[in-house]
């Protein structure tokens, strides 16, 4: 701020610009030269000679420098151009008041649903404005029992995803996060809630993602293939045709060894192997209370036919190393066995004991091409056996009983469920059975005896109400088989 004087005593406060900010004195735009004038004149002229040193104000300034010496206030200096002024500086101050703090939470309602709560905060008046939106950003109006999603009584816990295949909200090289909040004060009935973000996009997922889009993030750094490769294989040894172009170091083929009619390479060999043993292992099914042997089977020696026919033929009683016999038309009686030396008798006709004969027949009547397993029951209770062909259930008894044994077969390709029911009738949807057993498909087969449900079986003091069976295709409730792709043999009393 500086002071101007014009020609006839009006004196002008201008600001650094030049511009007129006050003036005293004269009146009108140049002043005049009137007394009250004059007298402002002397004193504005006093007050400037008073602020002079005494050296200017009462002769020269002494050339030695000493009278330029004199405070100045800084309040008097002009400022440069651009420099801030009073009320620059108060436009600073209100543009700060008016700044306003942005947070942002997580909410929820009794709903379920998920709301983002904006506090806007004005610095300089202290009001907090609040707003909803939903994970969208459209603004959103919560309901009953609104509360932070995650509170002093919850916990959170973040897991990190790399998506591998896009989906709803999602593409490939996305990062997403899936936080779990927990309540756990609850301990009752504790509860969580799965919020799913891609941090890689900024938003909320509106649904899961699909498992196989993700795999989760691994901290450590390596590589992962996206997309698919072309690779050539090289193989080490050349397709063969026969057992000959193979390796040695593989082995070395039989003598007369062939490639089958339309087999090549590996595939074709597997597949021959497969057809020789597919062609002399004999197929068992059930037929009643029986075995029925299908395939092809050969048989040594006499067919199983004709068994019944082959008696033997006795000699006299009084031969060497005869045995004696007593024929009846309900059996054979036989007074003496033979010797353990005894050989096996070289035919049907020779004079033999029974024992050289016991070792003839057995040679003769066990030369079948395929293998018999023999199952040794245990002692058990006497009771009835029941054969069930194409069957999915029935009821036994209506009474208290048990349950000894049970064969069982699947012809369906997906597995089926045995299941054993303490009831008085036939079991029904979703009855609930005490035991249940897997039995596999494609022509599956099942035995279970006493090796596994005990001497006793399952008795009467568990099936109090009842014995019932059922075929299912689910393990813990009963849900029909298919009756025509079952067959069942059961033992109960």
């Amino acid at each position: 701020m500086t002071y101007q004087e014009t020609p006839y005593q009006k004196t002008n406060i201008v600001d650094a610009n030049g511009n007129v900010i006050n003036s005293f004195g004269g009146s009108g735009t140049s002043g005049d030269a009137s007394a009250t004038n004059q007298a402002t004149q002397i004193q504005l002229e006093t007050a400037i000679r008073d602020r002079l040193p005494a050296a200017l104000v009462n002769g020269r300034l002494p050339t030695d420098g000493s009278g330029v010496t004199q405070p100045v206030s800084a309040t008097a200096l002009p400022l440069p151009n651009g420099a801030a002024t009073d009320l620059t500086l108060q436009q600073v101050k209100a543009a700060l008041l008016a700044q306003i703090n942005l947070a942002s939470t997580v909410w929820t309602d009794n709903s379920g649903a998920f709301y983002v709560r904006r506090d806007l905060i004005n610095e300089g008046t202290g009001a907090i404005t609040v707003t909803f939106t939903d994970p969208s950003g459209n603004s959103a109006t919560p309901g009953a029992g609104l509360r932070p999603l995650a509170s002093v009584d919850k916990d959170t816990i973040t897991d990190f995803y790399d998506v591998i295949t896009g989906g709803t909200g999602y593409s490939v090289g996305d990062l997403l996060s899936r936080i779990a909040v927990l309540d756990v004060n609850n301990t009752n009935s504790p509860s969580a809630t799965f919020i799913w973000l891609n941090l890689t996009a900024g938003t909320i997922l509106s649904s899961t993602p699909t498992p196989a889009n993700i795999e989760r993030a691994n901290e450590n750094i390596g590589s992962r293939q996206v997309g698919s490769w072309a690779v050539t294989a090289n193989l080490g040894i050349t397709d063969a045709a026969n057992l000959s172009n193979l390796s040695n170091a593989i082995g070395t083929p039989i003598t007369g060894a062939a490639m089958p009619t339309g087999g090549v390479g590996w595939i074709g060999w597997l597949s021959a192997i497969w057809k020789l043993i597919s062609d002399r292992v004999p197929i068992l099914t059930v037929v009643g209370d029986a075995l029925k042997i299908t395939g092809a089977v050969t048989v040594s020696g006499p067919t199983l036919t004709s068994i019944d026919n082959k008696t033997p033929l006795l000699g006299a009683n009084n031969a060497a190393n005869s045995t004696p016999v007593t024929l009846a038309n309900d059996g054979v009686f036989i007074t003496s066995f033979g010797s353990t030396s005894d050989t096996a008798a070289a035919s049907d006709t020779a004079v033999a004991s029974f024992a050289s004969l016991f070792r003839r027949l057995l040679g003769q009547f066990t030369s079948l091409l395929l293998l018999i397993g023999i199952v040794r029951d245990r002692l058990m209770p006497p009771g009835t056996l029941v054969p069930y062909l194409a069957s999915n259930g029935a009821n036994l008894k209506t009474s208290a009983g048990s349950f000894y044994a049970f064969t069982c077969t699947n012809a369906n390709a997906s597995i089926r469920y045995f299941q054993i029911f303490n009831k008085a009738s036939v079991p029904t949807t979703n009855d609930v059975p005490i035991t249940y057993f897997p039995v596999y498909g494609n022509n599956g087969f099942l035995l279970i005896g006493q090796d596994i449900l005990g001497g006793a079986g399952i008795d009467s003091t568990i099936l109090t109400n009842g014995v019932a069976w059922g075929i299912s295709t689910t393990a813990a409730t009963y849900t029909a088989a298919t009756a025509s792709e079952h067959s069942v043999t059961v033992r109960y009393s």
